[in-house]
């Protein structure tokens, strides 16, 4: 009965999934960092929604979808509303420097988003303390076992670079996160 309610849920979220697609019309999505888990290659790209100018757009401009790279490089997916429960967001607060977020995954842990103009074009970095210090984000890896139902997160490996350049990663125990 169960396995059969869950099938359900898991159609109905397929279903509806598609729905669930931003309107890119004005804005351009610029990448900050992703999870991926050691369950398939796939990821979870987070990005930052901006206007021509680089400023963020919209009251939650930080955003997710699925990098689908099980099935080609370029195959994307919008995070069903299921899994938004694991990998969307605790909250999103604006402040006079960017934007505060927390994730679900890891809601211990405040990222700090920012946006600015460069020579370039716009410049988008997330970033965290790392092992005691401040870093940018760029990986988080989850890993844990994937029983019958719902999966049990073992640890979380957070990766990213220290002000100076130099690799920084820290491993957060389940409990912890």
């Amino acid at each position: 009965m169960l396995r059969r309610i869950l099938a359900l849920l898991v159609g109905f979220t397929t279903l509806v999934a598609p729905f669930y697609v931003i309107d890119a019309v004005d804005t351009r999505p610029s990448d900050l960092f992703v999870i991926e888990r050691n369950k398939n290659r796939n990821l979870v790209q987070y990005t930052l929604r901006l206007d021509a100018n680089c400023n963020p757009v919209g009251d939650a401009p930080v955003e997710a979808y699925w990098r689908m790279l099980e099935i080609g490089p370029d195959a994307t997916e919008s995070v069903g509303w299921f899994e938004r429960r694991a990998y969307g967001f605790a909250s999103q607060e604006q402040q006079t420097d960017g934007w505060n977020v927390r994730l679900r995954a890891l809601p211990s842990r405040l990222v700090k988003v920012q946006a600015r103009r460069s020579e370039e074009g716009c410049t988008v970095e997330a970033s965290t303390s790392i092992a005691g210090g401040p870093a940018l984000l760029q990986r988080i890896r989850v890993v844990a076992t994937e029983p019958a139902l719902i999966p049990q997160v073992l640890y979380i490996d957070i990766q990213g670079r220290a002000p100076d350049g130099t690799p920084v990663s820290e491993r957060v125990q389940a409990a912890e996160r």
